[in-house]
């Protein structure tokens, strides 16, 4: 048996195709210019989009990706701008919320009419339907990593930073020197050599808080109390980082089974900071030694003290030409002052190695710093930003400092 084949005419074709798209009217149109399947198709998705357009809606809007991009980072600009920060680039002039929220709706291709209200408008730009909670927590952002770099904690100038993958401990190893070679005569035997070993640990912990930019003050255009506290978050987490290392500095736990600063373990003197109190600093560092009691390579590298020696310590470090041989300070030393230490002790001060590896500090591997999110609040009628801070910090070693307790001459 053979089966006819119906063939469509073009013409009818492109008749349906409009029919079934809501667009017949069309048909007429591209029928009489002798369009093909595939310019017909076009013409009707221009149309559909064109549609679209007029209606506020956003499906089938065809739009320049540079053009956006460039449009959101205006708007990111701007915001940083109205929140104190320093812009990188362009930023719209006497710009307000409302307006900001307006260009961010129609960069989605939503209309916004001459007739709605701020609030309206805010709540729209708010709801998902646009780019704007997200270009407003990328400012937030940079306006807090701005003041958080500006405020780095004066101890990490001298530790070493070592980020972790997880917040589990984390225990360091620390081995011994190779064992020393011995003589071995002819015909001798080589002798096994040990290497001692011993284990310290440190962790990460989270500090964090939540604030929020309410819709009262977005419609009311005022965001300087909300930049004030985005600035005073990061503040607050450069502060912490500062007073956990300054806590892990004045109360170490054990190293090694026993206190880190010791006058055995050439950690502890007594000098006040002088030239010849510097001295002996220098001399106990020289004299610190590994597990299998081997004298550790060792060069000072800085002098931590707190505000009180400040002055004392860029004196003493100044380069200036001696008038004699007792007044020369051989060495090329940094000075880091914390005044935090200044609770604990106006004399006591530190000598630390130029390549000390015993204090450390770091992050969750890839949150360096100070981490935030944003969400459309719920306890909150606005903006919810989460400041979060996952950072630890502790010993691994008890070599390479020298604290001073500064009470003898």
């Amino acid at each position: 048996m053979i089966t006819p084949t119906t063939t469509i005419a073009p013409h009818e074709e492109i008749n349906r195709l409009c029919v079934r798209h809501g667009v017949p009217e069309l048909a007429t149109r591209l029928i009489a210019s002798g369009a093909d399947i595939a310019q017909a198709s076009r013409a009707v998705l221009d149309e559909l989009a064109a549609r679209d357009v007029a209606a506020g809606g956003h499906l089938n809007v065809r739009r320049e990706a540079r053009g956006d991009a460039d449009g959101r980072a205006l708007i990111v600009e701007t915001l940083v701008a109205r929140m104190g920060g320093r812009p990188s680039g362009d930023v719209i002039r006497a710009a307000d919320m409302a307006g900001l929220a307006t260009r961010a709706l129609e960069m989605a291709g939503h209309q916004v009419g001459t007739g709605e209200s701020r609030d309206r408008i805010i709540q729209r730009a708010m709801m998902g339907t646009s780019d704007f909670p997200a270009l407003l927590g990328t400012a937030v952002g940079r306006v807090l990593h701005a003041t958080y770099d500006q405020l780095p904690a004066p101890l990490k100038a001298v530790a070493r930073l070592a980020n972790l993958p997880d917040f589990r401990e984390k225990s360091v190893v620390r081995l011994g020197d190779a064992p020393s070679l011995e003589k071995v005569n002819e015909h001798g035997e080589f002798k096994y050599g040990a290497i001692a070993d011993t284990a310290n640990a440190w962790r990460l912990l989270t500090y964090g808080r939540i604030i929020g930019l309410t819709r009262q003050a977005m419609v009311n255009d005022d965001l300087e109390g909300f930049a004030t506290m985005v600035q005073k978050f990061g503040q607050a987490a450069a502060r912490r980082e500062a007073e956990e290392m300054v806590a892990v500095l004045l109360n170490p736990a054990q190293i090694d089974g026993s206190d880190l600063f010791d006058a055995g373990r050439s950690t502890l003197i007594t000098k006040k900071l002088t030239l010849a109190g510097l001295g002996e600093a220098v001399k106990a560092l020289r004299a610190q030694k590994d597990l299998d009691g081997g004298l550790i390579l060792q060069e000072p590298g800085a002098i931590v003290v707190p505000s009180a020696l400040e002055m004392t310590a860029r004196q003493l470090v100044a380069s200036f030409v001696a008038a004699k041989a007792g007044d020369v300070q051989p060495y090329t030393l940094g000075v880091v002052v914390e005044p935090r230490l200044d609770a604990a002790s106006a004399s006591g001060w530190y000598l630390v190695a130029s390549n000390q590896n015993a204090l450390e500090y770091g992050y969750l591997d890839g949150a360096e710093g100070v981490q935030i999110t944003q969400r459309e609040g719920f306890e909150v009628d606005g903006l919810e930003i989460k400041a979060r801070l996952d950072f630890g910090s502790g010993w691994v070693a008890p070599v390479g400092w020298v604290k001073s307790t500064g009470a003898a001459d």
